[in-house]
């Protein structure tokens, strides 16, 4: 008889055990709360940096690039800013064009870490390369796309586009000087 409820305290205890891990994973519903509102949290330090960023006093440095036309690479040319607070660059605005239409791609950056793209592009046949208007905003929080808010069909991008936006990002970050910068929209 001791064996028999030893047993069925044993069956007991292993039951409440699997509920409780159960409840633990079931509970997805308080910690989706949770993300939610740390990913509000998180858009909205974003958009206050953005708004700090745009509102602070920076130096602008230009640089002219044009594409190399001999690999392939359709003939653009453009005009990227690089905008220091200080010694920290936190903002690169690249303003192109080429013969269907033209963007204006701002990247934000934070100690170093891209945390908000907008882009504003026009395109089209050569006779109209303003035809179709959009415009794309992506967040990111350390490396990760947090939301991504595009204005149109035309707009949307896949995860290899932004892997490409961000990398492109990154080596605008990086370069130094328009011979660099024309490499990047090239044979990169």
């Amino acid at each position: 008889m001791n064996r028999i409820l030893l047993l069925w305290l044993s069956v007991l205890s292993l039951v409440s055990y699997s509920c409780v891990g159960q409840n633990a994973k079931t509970a997805p519903i308080s910690n989706h709360q949770s993300e939610m509102k740390d990913s509000t949290r998180l858009l909205k330090e974003i958009r206050l940096e953005y708004q700090r960023i745009n509102s602070a006093t920076l130096t602008p440095q230009n640089y002219t690039w044009e594409t190399d036309t001999t690999c392939d690479a359709p003939p653009m040319a453009g005009l990227v800013t690089y905008f220091r607070e200080g010694n920290q660059l936190v903002k690169i605005l690249n303003d192109g064009a080429e013969d269907h239409g033209e963007w204006k791609e701002e990247y934000y950056f934070k100690a170093g870490k891209l945390f908000f793209v907008f882009q504003h592009n026009t395109y089209g046949g050569a006779a109209n390369p303003t035809e179709f208007k959009y415009e794309s905003r992506y967040y990111f929080n350390d490396g990760l796309l947090i939301k991504k808010i595009e204005s149109s069909e035309q707009a949307k991008t896949d995860e290899e586009g932004i892997d490409r936006l961000v990398k492109e990002a990154y080596l605008l970050y990086k370069a130094k000087g328009s011979q660099e910068i024309s490499r990047i929209f090239s044979c990169n």
